[in-house]
C-alpha cells in the first residue's frame, strides 16, 4: 500500500426532497441561483431531508473500504456521489485515478448490443483504447463465464448474467478504484466467492483502492480492511473492520428486538392435521428471553394435534433472520400422536454471533406435510463478539451442533436423533 490519496472525502452533505413537483421546482432555483453566482443556502426547505450529513474520510491506493447500514442509510448515495453521477451539496470529493464501477444492475449497458460489443463501450467510457481492450476481452470474456451468451444481445440476460459481466468489466480493466455496491446479492454462491477472491486479489496488489457494499458481514470481513457504518446519512463508527462490524451489529440487534423479537410469519405450508400455535426462545443458562453470545439456547414449539396421527418427524431450525440462511437443524420422530404437545429442543454448545435469527419447524411424515412454518419466532443474540470463538454460515450451509431434543407428553413413544 503506498501513500497515494485516491479519494479524499470533506464534510460532504447531499439533500434530497421527498415531493417531486418541489424536487423540480428545488432544482431550477439552485441552477438559477449557480448561473447567477448566488450562493445556496445549506438549510433544509419544505420536504427536504438530509441523504448524507457532514461525511468525511480518505482512501490511499490499496485500501479497502466496507460500507455497513441499513437500506436507506446513504451508502448508494454516498457511492453515486464517489462515482461523480450526482454533486454533493455541501463539501468536496477528490477522487484521482480510473474508477470501475458496479452501482446498479444494468448500468452502462446497452440492452440492444450483445455483451462483447459492451465491453467495448464500457472501456471507451472509461478511456481505454480499443488495442487494450483487445487483449484482454478473452480474459473479462473467461472471467464471466456467459460462453455463447456473449455474443447475444444484454436485453436476453438474467440480473444473475448482467452482474457477471458487470463485475468483469470492472474488475479485469484493472481501475485504481473499484466501487462495488449490493449487486452482488442476485449472483449465485460460486460467482460470489469468485468475485471476493478476485477484489481481495486487487487490493492485495496495492494498485487498486476498493469500497465494498454488502449487507453480508463475512463479505465485509474478506475483503475490507477498513469499515464505516452509516444511519440515517450519518456516520456512526469509522475505523478497523471488526470495530465497525461490532457497532453495525449492535444497532442492528436494537432494532430487531425493538420491532421484530415477536413478529410470526405467516409463511406457512401443510395439510392441517398438526398445526405449530406458539414458539419460544429462552437461554437455556439463565431461563430468559434475553439471550447473550454463547448461551445454550432452549426452543419450544407448541403444536395441536386436530387427527390421530401414526407418525411424524418434527424438526426444529435455526435461521440467520437477515439472510434465511439456514444454521443447524433437530430432528425427532415420533410414533401415536392423538393430542397437543411441545418439541422442546436444546442447543447446549451453540455459539451464535450477536444478530437476529428465527425458528423455523416442521411436521411431516413420510409423504405428506402436516405443518411448516417459516420463522415462526425471531430472536436476538446481545452481547459483545467473542474474537476467540468465531462462527461462520456460508451460502446455504448446514451446520452440526450437537443437542437434545424431546416431546412434553409422555405416552407417545419417540425416538431420539441428533441429525
Amino acid at each position: 500500500m503506498s501513500d497515494e490519496v485516491l479519494i479524499k472525502v470533506e464534510n460532504v452533505s447531499k439533500k434530497f426532497c421527498r415531493d417531486l413537483r418541489k424536487s423540480l421546482l428545488y432544482g431550477v432555483q439552485d441552477i438559477a441561483g449557480e448561473l447567477l453566482g448566488h450562493n445556496i443556502k445549506p438549510e433544509l426547505r419544505p420536504e427536504e431531508f438530509w441523504a448524507l450529513r457532514d461525511i468525511s474520510f480518505e482512501l490511499k491506493r490499496g485500501e479497502s473500504l466496507g460500507l455497513l447500514g441499513s437500506n436507506g442509510a446513504g451508502k448508494s448515495t454516498l457511492l453515486k456521489l464517489l462515482n461523480g453521477l450526482i454533486k454533493p451539496d455541501e463539501g468536496r470529493i477528490t477522487v484521482r485515478g480510473r474508477v470501475g464501477a458496479l452501482i446498479e444492475l444494468g448500468a452502462g449497458f446497452n440492452p440492444v448490443l450483445t455483451g462483447r460489443e459492451n465491453i467495448y463501450v464500457n472501456a471507451a467510457v472509461l478511456g481505454i483504447p480499443k488495442r487494450k481492450v483487445d487483449q484482454i476481452i478473452d480474459e473479462i470474456i473467461d472471467f464471466a463465464e456467459l460462453g455463447e451468451f456473449i455474443n447475444m444481445p444484454v436485453q436476453s440476460y438474467s440480473s444473475g448474467m448482467r452482474v457477471r459481466l458487470g463485475f468483469a468489466i470492472a474488475a479485469q480493466l484493472e481501475p485504481d478504484i473499484l466501487i462495488v455496491d449490493e449487486v452482488l446479492a442476485v449472483g449465485d454462491g460460486y460467482f460470489k466467492r469468485k468475485c471476493i477472491s478476485h477484489m481481495r486479489k486487487l487490493f492485495r496488489n496495492g494498485k487498486t483502492t476498493v469500497i465494498l457494499v454488502s449487507h453480508y458481514i463475512r463479505h465485509i470481513e474478506q475483503v475490507c480492511s477498513r469499515a464505516i457504518c452509516l444511519e440515517r446519512g450519518e456516520v456512526v463508527a469509522q475505523g478497523e473492520t471488526d470495530r465497525v462490524i461490532s457497532q453495525y451489529m449492535y444497532n442492528t440487534n436494537t432494532h430487531y428486538a425493538e420491532r421484530a423479537t415477536t413478529k410470526a410469519s405467516t409463511e406457512r405450508w401443510g395439510s392441517g392435521e398438526i398445526r405449530f400455535v406458539e414458539t419460544d426462545v429462552k437461554s437455556a443458562r439463565t431461563g430468559e428471553s434475553y439471550i447473550e453470545a454463547g448461551d445454550p439456547i432452549t426452543i419450544r414449539a407448541k403444536f395441536k394435534c386436530y387427527k390421530p396421527i401414526k407418525y411424524a418427524r418434527f424438526r426444529v431450525g435455526i435461521q440467520d433472520f437477515t439472510s434465511q440462511t439456514l444454521i443447524t437443524m433437530a430432528n425427532i420422530d415420533v410414533e401415536d400422536i392423538d393430542r397437543d404437545g411441545a418439541v422442546v429442543c436444546t442447543f447446549p454448545d451453540i455459539y451464535l454471533y450477536p444478530r437476529s435469527y428465527s425458528v423455523h419447524v416442521s411436521a411431516t411424515d413420510l409423504l405428506l406435510l402436516y405443518d411448516e412454518l417459516n420463522n415462526s419466532k425471531v430472536f436476538v443474540v446481545g452481547g459483545a463478539r467473542d474474537e476467540e470463538v468465531k462462527f461462520s454460515v456460508g451460502d446455504q450451509q448446514l451446520v452440526y451442533i450437537p443437542h437434545s431434543i424431546e416431546l412434553d407428553f409422555n405416552h407417545a413413544n419417540t425416538s431420539k436423533n441428533g441429525s
